[in-house]
């Protein structure tokens, strides 16, 4: 009998050792396994979302609003490495904004100013060019009954329309009577009133270099001659028209630098 239990008693003492020491290894519940002199950390932390998966996202107010940069980010002429930071652009006009006079390259040749009226829609204006080029100014011979003033020696003129600026004028006029000759506006050298039949219309003279390689020929465009400074005496009583024509022509030729 006492053989039996002393097995019987080395097993129990066993299985409770053996209980025991599992128990030691496990721990108490919710025990805190930190550095030592640091107690555990407070209820709900570490934050849901920065801890094992399965955690919920943290709180909102901790999330950076979506699509926005820090404030100040990026630096002002930051880019990145290879690329150049972009140019500030002007502010685009403001809708109706019209051309203004101070918006073009206002030259002056000569002592001559280049002038830009600003008319209105409704009022009538005659613009004439004096082309010069290679030292002479191009008059016409205008059959009667034809151009703005009626037939003899003319410039180049023409009609301004409701909605151009001067230089606009300039430029049509120029082209549609001479055959498509471009040049560049260098100075105002006139001024005129006339009555021809339909109320009074203000003349504007604008002498305008013709754009021509050098020592090229002299274009040709209908009845047309290149006349020097002292031309003009021989061609004032070519019609009414004529002495104001060649007055316009003496200052472009001045203003040309001629």
């Amino acid at each position: 009998m006492v053989t039996i239990l002393v097995p019987l008693i080395l097993i129990i003492v066993v299985v409770v050792i053996v209980t025991n020491n599992n128990k030691k290894k496990q721990g108490p519940p919710n025990q805190y396994f930190g550095p030592p002199g640091y107690g555990p950390p407070p209820p709900g932390y570490p934050p849901q979302g920065f801890g094992p998966p399965g955690m919920a996202p943290p709180p909102q107010a901790f999330a950076p609003p979506q699509g926005h940069p820090p404030q100040g980010y990026p630096p002002q002429g930051y880019a990145p490495q290879g690329y150049a930071p972009q140019p500030q652009l002007p502010p685009p006009p403001q809708p109706g904004y019209q051309p203004q006079p101070q918006d073009q390259f206002v030259t002056a040749a000569n002592g001559y100013q280049l002038a830009l009226p600003q008319f209105t829609p409704d009022h009538r204006a005659i613009i004439s060019i004096a082309v010069v080029a290679q030292g002479k100014v191009c008059l016409r011979a205008m059959p009667n009954g034809t151009g703005v003033f009626g037939g003899g020696l003319d410039l180049v003129s023409g009609r301004r329309h409701p909605t151009e600026d001067v230089l606009t004028t300039v430029r049509r006029v120029l082209a549609e009577e001479m055959g498509g000759w471009t040049g560049r506006p260098l100075a105002t050298v006139g001024h005129a009133e006339w009555d021809l039949g339909n109320g009074q219309e203000h003349e504007i003279c604008y002498a305008v270099l013709l754009d021509l390689p050098p020592n090229a020929p002299l274009p040709a465009a209908g009845m047309c001659t290149w006349a020097a400074r002292g031309d003009l005496a021989s061609l004032k009583d070519l019609g009414p028209r004529a002495p104001v024509a060649c007055k316009f022509a003496d200052d472009a030729l001045s203003a040309a630098g001629v």
